[in-house]
């Protein structure tokens, strides 16, 4: 029982924690239907909206960023054609030439005389509909309209059906046969009909190959080169003027489609009409007789056209070539392809024989001919399968000393000029333009030698009997020179025009076909020197390097051959008697979306300085590399890689012989590459020639060591000097006794301090039993305090920039403080780690303790 009692209050305690729990539940229940409602009724909202009658003739629209473009805004203050002069505004108070304008040059605008100003090019208003816009909301009560009987009538069209006409029977000039007439035009007189009951009418057909010879049996030829006459003869009762309508038997065709002529009237050559040969289902002529004699016309007339014969399979096509290129931005190479069409061989003619001659030209000057003995060479045509179906069929052409026993089809490259199509020898005497003494020599004789033992077996006659397109592939990225030696067309006609020339040629009739392509050879890289050295400022130049200046997407380059795209491109920058001034790097890109990279994110540098001694020669390596964030996870991070031109700038100190300015010829040399498509790309290089030397700008900062309490000088301390992007410049050695280190001008080892630029030191090492100073210590070189945007943002951001003077050194008193460091380097601070640990445990021990107590009370 007494247990009992004393459990009670906690009982009741438990109790009421319980309802206000429950209240809680309820409240937040409430809460939650009230925010589904209002949720559910906004997201219908948009649906009543739609079901109003909308009687405002506006057009919603607002202006979203396709409403918006760019047009370019001219800045440049120096007018087109004229020389630039300096003038006060173009040098710093210090006298140093700060304007990158040449004074030799007649100035064109370029892009960078212009910016880029926003504008609005959609043309419309802005307009939302408002409760203005609507009327009464609309419910199904439009009447519906029946389709009154007028509407639903069809238009009567007049459709006449073509008679089955009978034959003609032609009996004169020995000439006989029949000829189907299929039916004319509504308002046409058949022809056939016509004549056959006038009397002494006739119609007389012939086919003629091209020599002349009538052809009687028309199911025994095919093909094309033949010739349809016919003779027409009124007869003594004359003909009426009007349309009369011919059809000339199945399987003829109009290789040219359509023929127009006159009729002449025998003797006299007096044209009594026109005449027009059109293909439908048939071909069809329809002869207009004039009435410009008299009613009637006693007519003897002739008139005759090309046709081809067609007794199965395609018909022959006319000869045709079409060459395509393009820049591969994979390989760095140029991919051609050649596509010619040869006709079919007609059957009864003789055999043509065809040759490619392909060649190329850069810029108009130097040309030469392709060899294409390396090229991919294969052929297709379509042919009837076994079962009568018309299938595609794809071969390789081989070279015809490589060619199988079981190759019809060979090539034969002369001497790298001429690609001539050969087959194995069907010629016969009737068929062969170069038939002697019962043997075809073809086209043979004007070969090499090599070829002889080839005479009997291969002939240039094109003795296909389908219509054939054979396909030239193949790649390019070098041309022969005048000395025999190769030229890259990539390195060496960067900048210039490429086109490339196809020709497709018939032996027997002239016939020569062409086609063409011109590409642009894409310019990789190139380097200016748009501020020279000179004495005046202290022999310190500007370079400028512009990076893919074609365009070409070098987010897609794949140099090492993995077939996928190159995490980085990488530019080198070779320097011989040039220092790089770290800190003054840029890169901008003609990407809107990225148009001045980022130092880390989108491109990293290194800078190897020249270990040479001094009055030997100094060569320094800037690699600069841009990195391709199509690897890069965060989608919000834009590709800075892709088909954009790279502008990369920065400052350079030309390196003298000698560290005192004695006299003595400095040549300096600057070279840019960039390492894709397998080598280094185009390179520029600078050549710059001093008669003295000279002496360099002296500027330092020392730093001075300290105890923080004591002010007494510490030794051991170590510190790097940095560039405002975080680009480690040099590394110091400790300081000494006097707790003091300076970092000074030494263009050997990379240091020279230009004048309004940001630089900082921090510790990477704190003297022995001292906590490191992790606040990077800012300062710079100027004439005034905070003389660019850059150095005030810094200022905002560290009130203890220091300033310096433009001459001379300054120094920077750093304070270090004992006190207990991380154990891992050596100091004895462990003791408080382990005893702030045992306490939260302690904590955390007795919260599970008092939790474990609760859930016991509210058991019982």
């Amino acid at each position: 029982m007494c247990m009992l009692k004393k459990g009670l209050p906690n009982a009741k305690e438990y109790t009421n924690k319980r309802k206000k729990r429950s209240l809680r539940q309820r409240l937040l229940i409430v809460v939650a239907s009230m925010v589904v409602f209002c949720t559910t009724y906004a997201m219908i909202l948009p649906a009543i909206t739609m079901e109003s009658n909308i009687k405002c003739t506006k057009q919603e629209h607002i202006h979203k960023n396709a409403c918006y473009g760019t047009e370019k805004e001219l800045k440049c203050q120096q007018p087109e054609g004229e020389k630039h002069i300096h003038e006060e505004n173009c040098y710093e108070s210090s006298g140093n030439l700060i304007c990158d304008i040449s004074t030799d040059e007649l100035h064109t605008h370029t892009d960078s005389c212009y910016i880029n100003k926003m504008v609005m090019v959609c043309g419309q208003n802005i307009h939302q509909h408002s409760e203005e816009c609507y009327g009464e909301q609309q419910g199904n009560t439009q009447p519906t309209t029946t389709p009154t009987e007028a509407e639903t009538t069809e238009i009567a069209t007049s459709v006449t059906t073509p008679t089955e006409a009978g034959t003609v029977n032609v009996s004169k000039d020995n000439n006989t046969g029949s000829v189907a007439s299929k039916g004319t035009e509504t308002g046409v007189t058949d022809l056939a009909e016509y004549i056959k009951d006038v009397d002494g009418g006739y119609i007389i057909t012939k086919v003629c190959n091209q020599y002349g010879e009538e052809i009687t049996d028309l199911s025994k030829v095919t093909g094309e080169g033949f010739v349809f006459s016919v003779k027409i003869s009124s007869g003594e009762d004359g003909i009426l003027p009007g349309i009369y309508q011919y059809t000339i038997p199945e399987k003829i065709y109009l290789p040219a489609g359509q023929y127009e002529g006159t009729v002449s009237k025998q003797g006299d050559n007096q044209t009594v009409g026109d005449y027009t040969v059109k293909e439908a289902a048939n071909v069809v002529i329809t002869i207009e007789f004039n009435d410009s004699m008299n009613s009637k016309q006693n007519v003897i007339g002739y008139l005759e056209f090309d046709i081809g014969i067609d007794n199965g399979g395609e018909k022959p096509k006319d000869a045709e070539i079409t060459k395509t290129g393009a820049f591969n931005e994979a390989d760095g190479m140029f991919d051609f392809k050649i596509s010619a069409v040869i006709p079919a061989q007609r059957s009864g003619l003789p055999m043509k024989e065809w040759y490619l001659y392909d060649y190329s030209v850069i810029q108009g000057e130097q040309t030469w001919v392709q060899d294409l003995s390396n090229a991919n060479i294969s052929i297709s045509y379509n042919s009837k399968n076994d079962l009568g179906e018309i299938v595609e069929e794809k071969h390789l052409i081989p070279e015809i000393t490589e060619a199988k026993a079981d190759d019809d089809i060979a090539y034969v490259n002369t001497s790298g000029d001429r690609l001539y199509l050969v087959n194995r020898c069907k010629c016969i005497s009737a068929t062969c333009n170069h038939w002697d003494s019962d043997v075809c020599y073809s086209m043979f004789d004007n070969f090499s030698p090599k070829f002889e033992d080839y005479y009997d077996e291969w002939c240039t006659c094109w003795n296909l009997k389908y219509n054939s397109t054979i396909t030239i592939e193949y790649k390019n990225d070098e041309i022969p020179s005048i000395s025999g030696n190769n030229v890259n067309l990539l390195s060496d006609c960067a900048g210039l025009k490429y086109i490339n020339s196809v020709s497709l040629n018939s032996v027997d009739d002239e016939t020569r076909l062409t086609s063409e392509v011109t590409l642009d050879i894409p310019k990789l890289i190139t380097k200016t020197l748009p501020e020279k050295f000179t004495k005046n400022n202290n022999f310190m130049g500007s370079y400028k390097i512009v990076v893919n200046e074609s365009k070409i997407d070098l987010s897609n380059v794949d140099q090492n051959g993995d077939k996928k795209p190159d995490e980085t491109i990488l530019i080198q920058d070779i320097m011989t008697n040039v220092g790089y001034i770290p800190g003054t790097l840029t890169i901008t890109s003609s990407n809107p979306d990225v148009p001045k990279l980022e130092y880390g994110r989108d491109y990293e540098i290194e800078y190897i300085p020249g270990n040479q001694q001094v009055g030997e020669t100094y060569t320094a390596t800037l690699n600069i590399t841009l990195k391709n964030n199509k690897f890069n996870a965060d989608p919000e991070i834009k590709n800075a890689l892709g088909p954009y031109t790279y502008t990369i700038e920065y400052d350079a100190q030309a390196i003298s012989t000698t560290d005192e300015g004695i006299a003595a010829r400095v040549k300096t040399v600057n070279k840019a590459t960039i390492a894709i498509y397998g080598f280094p790309g185009s390179d520029i290089v600078f050549n710059t020639t001093f008669a003295q030397g000279w002496s360099y700008l002296r500027r330092g900062l020392t730093i001075h060591k300290f105890d923080l309490d004591t002010s007494e000088p510490l030794a051991g301390a170590v510190f790097g000097l940095y560039t405002q992007d975080g680009t480690l410049i040099a590394t110091g050695e400790a300081t000494g006794d006097d707790g003091n280190y300076t970092f000074s001008t030494d263009v050997r080892k990379g240091i020279i301090f230009k004048e309004d630029i940001a630089y900082y030191v921090a510790e990477l090492g704190a003297p022995e039993g001292y906590n490191r100073v992790n606040t990077p210590h800012w300062f710079y070189f100027a004439d005034e305090e905070f003389t660019n945007e850059e150095l005030q943002m810094l200022k905002l951001l560290d009130a203890n920039i220091q300033f310096c003077g433009l001459d001379g050194e300054d120094t920077v008193g750093i304070p270090n403080e004992k006190g207990l460091v991380l154990p891992e380097t050596g100091g004895n601070g462990a003791f408080i780690y382990i005893a702030t640990g045992l306490i939260l445990l302690c904590i955390a021990a007795y919260g599970l303790y008092k939790k474990f107590l609760f859930r016991k009370e509210a058991t019982f």
